[in-house]
């Protein structure tokens, strides 16, 4: 099982990032399943939930570091 978080900011300038508005957070979760251990590879499944309804599925083969 994975949990993770994040945010992110856009703006022309860095007082911007003051503003919610141009403030991103988000959070989500998933499963990681071991295809081959020996050679280290993995299938992860996660879904994440963002800011003003965003959201998405994200399957990914391989480690996230």
């Amino acid at each position: 099982m994975s949990v993770f978080g994040g945010a992110g900011c856009l703006y022309d300038r860095s007082s911007d990032c003051s503003s919610s508005d141009n403030r991103y957070p988000a959070i989500g979760g998933g499963l990681i399943y071991v295809l081959r251990e020996v050679a280290g590879i993995v299938l992860r499944l996660e879904y994440a939930v963002g800011k003003d309804d965003n959201h998405g599925f994200y399957l990914t083969l391989g480690n996230p570091y």
